[in-house]
C-alpha cells in the first residue's frame, strides 16, 4: 500500500529535494504551496497541489486530509521579513 505524504514548503530549497526523493521512492504526494506557478510544476510531476498559506485553514486542512504523514517545512519567519536573531 502506497502511503500518502503531505509536504509543506514543497517548492523551497529543502522541500523540492524531499519531494524529488519521495516521488522517486513511489510515494503519493500532496503539497501546500503559496505560488500557483510553482504548484503547476509539482502537478506535472503527479503531486496533488493545494494553494494557500499556513494562515489559510481550509487550504491546510485540504492538504492534510487523508495523509498518512505530514512534513512541515516552514521558513524561519512564516509571516515574512527578516528572521529573529538571538543575541
Amino acid at each position: 500500500m502506497t502511503k500518502t505524504i503531505t509536504v509543506t514548503g514543497a517548492t523551497g530549497n529543502i522541500g523540492s529535494l524531499v519531494v524529488a526523493g519521495l516521488l522517486e521512492a513511489g510515494a503519493n504526494l500532496k503539497a501546500l504551496v503559496r505560488d500557483p506557478a510553482k504548484g503547476e510544476t509539482l502537478r506535472r510531476q503527479g503531486v496533488q497541489v493545494f494553494e494557500g498559506s499556513y494562515g489559510d485553514a481550509d487550504a491546510v486542512a485540504g492538504a492534510m486530509q487523508g495523509a498518512d504523514s505530514v512534513l512541515i517545512l516552514a521558513p524561519p519567519n512564516p509571516r515574512g521579513g527578516k528572521p529573529n536573531r538571538v543575541s
